[in-house]
Protein backbone atom coordinates (compact mmCIF):
# COMPACT_ATOMS: atom_id res chain seq x y z
CA UNK A 1 0.00 0.00 0.00
CA UNK A 2 1.71 3.11 -1.18
CA UNK A 3 1.30 6.79 -0.49
CA UNK A 4 -0.31 7.48 -3.86
CA UNK A 5 -2.72 4.52 -3.99
CA UNK A 6 -5.62 6.81 -3.21
CA UNK A 7 -4.75 9.05 -6.18
CA UNK A 8 -3.66 6.50 -8.74
CA UNK A 9 -5.40 3.36 -7.57
CA UNK A 10 -4.11 0.22 -6.00
CA UNK A 11 -1.27 -1.76 -7.52
CA UNK A 12 -2.93 -5.00 -6.47
CA UNK A 13 -4.78 -7.24 -8.87
CA UNK A 14 -8.45 -7.87 -8.21
CA UNK A 15 -9.33 -11.10 -6.48
CA UNK A 16 -10.94 -13.65 -8.80
CA UNK A 17 -14.64 -13.58 -7.93
CA UNK A 18 -14.85 -17.36 -8.37
CA UNK A 19 -11.98 -18.12 -5.98
CA UNK A 20 -12.50 -19.93 -2.68
CA UNK A 21 -11.43 -16.76 -0.83
CA UNK A 22 -13.98 -14.60 -2.64
CA UNK A 23 -16.76 -17.09 -1.95
CA UNK A 24 -15.83 -17.28 1.74
CA UNK A 25 -15.69 -13.51 2.08
CA UNK A 26 -18.91 -12.81 0.21
CA UNK A 27 -20.73 -15.45 2.28
CA UNK A 28 -19.77 -13.91 5.62
CA UNK A 29 -22.50 -11.40 6.50
CA UNK A 30 -20.88 -10.43 9.81
CA UNK A 31 -17.64 -9.62 8.00
CA UNK A 32 -19.45 -7.50 5.38
CA UNK A 33 -21.16 -5.56 8.17
CA UNK A 34 -17.82 -5.04 9.93
CA UNK A 35 -16.15 -3.81 6.74
CA UNK A 36 -18.98 -1.35 6.17
CA UNK A 37 -18.41 0.23 9.58
CA UNK A 38 -14.59 0.10 9.70
CA UNK A 39 -12.51 3.21 9.17
CA UNK A 40 -9.17 1.48 8.86
CA UNK A 41 -7.24 -0.73 6.49
CA UNK A 42 -8.46 -4.35 6.51
CA UNK A 43 -6.48 -7.31 5.27
CA UNK A 44 -8.36 -10.60 5.41
CA UNK A 45 -7.15 -14.18 5.30
CA UNK A 46 -9.95 -16.53 4.29
CA UNK A 47 -10.03 -20.27 4.75
CA UNK A 48 -11.97 -23.20 6.07
CA UNK A 49 -14.01 -22.34 9.13
CA UNK A 50 -12.95 -18.72 9.69
CA UNK A 51 -11.98 -15.38 8.25
CA UNK A 52 -9.13 -13.59 10.02
CA UNK A 53 -8.94 -9.83 9.51
CA UNK A 54 -5.89 -7.74 10.31
CA UNK A 55 -7.17 -4.24 11.05
CA UNK A 56 -4.67 -1.40 10.86
CA UNK A 57 -1.09 -1.63 9.71
CA UNK A 58 0.45 -5.01 10.40
CA UNK A 59 2.96 -6.12 11.49
CA UNK A 60 3.36 -3.20 13.92
CA UNK A 61 0.09 -1.39 14.68
CA UNK A 62 -2.89 -3.67 14.16
CA UNK A 63 -5.60 -5.76 15.71
CA UNK A 64 -7.07 -9.12 14.75
CA UNK A 65 -10.78 -9.80 14.33
CA UNK A 66 -12.02 -13.23 13.36
CA UNK A 67 -15.34 -14.38 11.98
CA UNK A 68 -16.77 -17.88 12.28
CA UNK A 69 -20.23 -19.39 12.02
CA UNK A 70 -20.71 -18.36 15.66
CA UNK A 71 -20.04 -14.69 14.89
CA UNK A 72 -17.31 -12.13 15.40
CA UNK A 73 -14.53 -12.23 17.99
CA UNK A 74 -11.42 -10.29 18.79
CA UNK A 75 -8.92 -10.60 21.62
CA UNK A 76 -10.84 -8.32 23.95
CA UNK A 77 -14.25 -9.92 23.37
CA UNK A 78 -12.73 -13.41 23.70
CA UNK A 79 -11.32 -12.42 27.08
CA UNK A 80 -14.61 -10.82 28.17
CA UNK A 81 -16.47 -14.03 27.30
CA UNK A 82 -13.98 -16.10 29.26
CA UNK A 83 -12.72 -17.84 26.12
CA UNK A 84 -9.18 -16.52 26.42
CA UNK A 85 -6.99 -15.75 29.41
CA UNK A 86 -4.83 -12.65 29.70
CA UNK A 87 -1.77 -14.85 29.20
CA UNK A 88 -3.28 -16.45 26.10
CA UNK A 89 -4.11 -13.01 24.71
CA UNK A 90 -0.58 -11.77 25.31
CA UNK A 91 0.84 -14.87 23.65
CA UNK A 92 -1.45 -14.44 20.62
CA UNK A 93 -0.64 -10.76 20.22
CA UNK A 94 3.07 -11.58 20.38
CA UNK A 95 2.77 -14.26 17.68
CA UNK A 96 0.69 -12.36 15.14
CA UNK A 97 3.31 -9.84 13.96
CA UNK A 98 5.91 -12.51 13.15
CA UNK A 99 3.25 -14.69 11.48
CA UNK A 100 2.25 -11.77 9.29
CA UNK A 101 5.86 -10.94 8.41
CA UNK A 102 6.54 -14.58 7.51
CA UNK A 103 3.72 -14.37 4.94
CA UNK A 104 5.07 -11.29 3.19
CA UNK A 105 5.67 -13.24 -0.03
CA UNK A 106 2.08 -14.54 -0.18
CA UNK A 107 0.02 -13.02 -2.98
CA UNK A 108 -2.23 -10.13 -2.02
CA UNK A 109 -5.32 -9.05 -3.94
CA UNK A 110 -7.86 -6.27 -3.80
CA UNK A 111 -11.48 -7.16 -3.19
CA UNK A 112 -14.49 -4.86 -3.20
CA UNK A 113 -17.20 -5.67 -0.69
CA UNK A 114 -20.25 -3.44 -0.87
CA UNK A 115 -18.11 -0.59 -2.20
CA UNK A 116 -15.37 -0.99 0.42
CA UNK A 117 -11.88 -2.15 -0.48
CA UNK A 118 -10.23 -4.93 1.49
CA UNK A 119 -6.92 -6.60 0.88
CA UNK A 120 -6.95 -10.39 0.66
CA UNK A 121 -3.87 -12.37 1.62
CA UNK A 122 -4.20 -15.60 -0.33
CA UNK A 123 -2.26 -17.94 1.91
CA UNK A 124 -3.46 -21.26 3.28
CA UNK A 125 -0.27 -21.41 5.37
CA UNK A 126 -0.99 -18.04 7.01
CA UNK A 127 -4.62 -19.04 7.64
CA UNK A 128 -3.51 -22.30 9.29
CA UNK A 129 -0.89 -20.54 11.39
CA UNK A 130 -3.36 -17.92 12.63
CA UNK A 131 -5.98 -20.60 13.35
CA UNK A 132 -3.45 -22.56 15.43
CA UNK A 133 -2.33 -19.43 17.30
CA UNK A 134 -5.93 -18.43 18.10
CA UNK A 135 -6.82 -21.97 19.15
CA UNK A 136 -3.74 -22.19 21.39
CA UNK A 137 -4.56 -18.82 22.95
CA UNK A 138 -8.09 -19.97 23.76
CA UNK A 139 -6.97 -23.01 25.77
Amino acid sequence: MGLFDGMFGSKLESLDETSDSARAISGAAAFAEFVGKANDRIEVVAGDGALYAFVGKPPKAFGLVWFTDEGRLDVRSAMERGLMSREGAARLVGELGPLYEASSAAPRYEYRLDGHKVIVADSADLHSAIARAVEDAMQ
